[in-house]
């Protein structure tokens, strides 16, 4: 198998204008500092790892629904997709496996109809797709089982024509693998940097950790084989639960790994 490329994005902006903040300069005379002073460590990242003892959930509501935003990710910006489609699903989403279909309006905004889960946890997810705009299809994988209603579903979708652009570095993604887009947190939804992320594709292990340590914790995996894809993570000492995720061809499989399962 091609070795895996891995890329890392931080997803939330480190400044509104992009200037760099000049470090303040100290007033007094370089010979008033004690000559044995060091600057402090950094602090070190502070993980809630709570959720990690917690069982799975075994009731649900009723019926529940899914609402959201979709964009796209590009280099420039996240744009909003009107007229995307957004299916929930289970198993292949095909004949009863689709369980509700709707559209995202003109600012990607979308909300799926109430549906029914028979008091059990649903173990779906959300298929998000626009044919002939050149985004690939977006699998959004919930970090768990659904319990209740999903709010704030981020939709996030890729171009083709950004994967163009990443070709430019070296970066190629065969259509006939799949794409896993990760974004790993802690038990408060708190990115986390630094993480020991691996991948299991079915008898190859690759470890994302080793490659590329990223404060935002979010990571963009070209070249992943058809099938499913095992996601462990340790961080701050803590083993967290293991998560397995579909993945489909010329497809992105978008999820959340956090440390367990959320309180009951």
């Amino acid at each position: 198998m091609r070795k895996l490329a891995i890329l890392a994005f931080a997803l939330a902006a480190c400044g509104s204008d992009g200037k760099v903040i000049p470090e303040p300069v100290d007033s007094q005379p370089a010979d008033t500092q004690p000559p044995d002073t060091q600057p402090p460590p950094p602090d070190a990242q502070v993980l809630d790892t709570s959720c990690a003892a917690n069982p799975a959930p075994t009731t649900a509501t009723a019926t529940m629904t899914a609402s959201g935003s979709v964009t796209e990710f590009s280099q420039a910006a996240q744009d909003p997709v009107p007229d995307a489609t957004v299916d929930v699903c289970k198993g292949d989403c095909t004949g009863n496996d689709l369980l509700d279909s709707s559209t995202t309006d003109s600012v990607g905004a979308f909300t799926t109809a109430a549906i029914a889960t028979n008091s059990v946890p649903l173990d779906g997810y959300l298929k998000i797709s626009k044919p002939k705009s050149g985004l690939l299809t977006t699998n959004v994988a919930p970090s768990e089982p659904i319990i209740a209603d999903l709010a704030n579903v981020p939709g996030v979708m890729i171009s083709q024509a950004t994967l163009n652009m990443l070709a430019m570095f070296g970066f190629t993604q065969d259509p006939t693998n799949g794409l896993l887009l990760l974004a790993v947190t802690d038990c408060a939804t708190q990115p986390i940097g630094g993480a020991d992320v691996t991948l299991d594709t079915g008898g190859t292990v690759i470890d994302l950790g080793g490659i590329i340590a990223q404060a935002a914790g979010t990571y963009l995996v070209l070249d992943v084989p058809v099938g499913t894809t095992t996601v462990t993570v340790v961080a701050g000492g803590t083993t967290f639960r293991a998560r397995t995720l579909p993945v489909f061809a010329n497809e992105v499989t978008l999820t959340q790994v956090t440390p367990g399962f959320a309180a009951p």
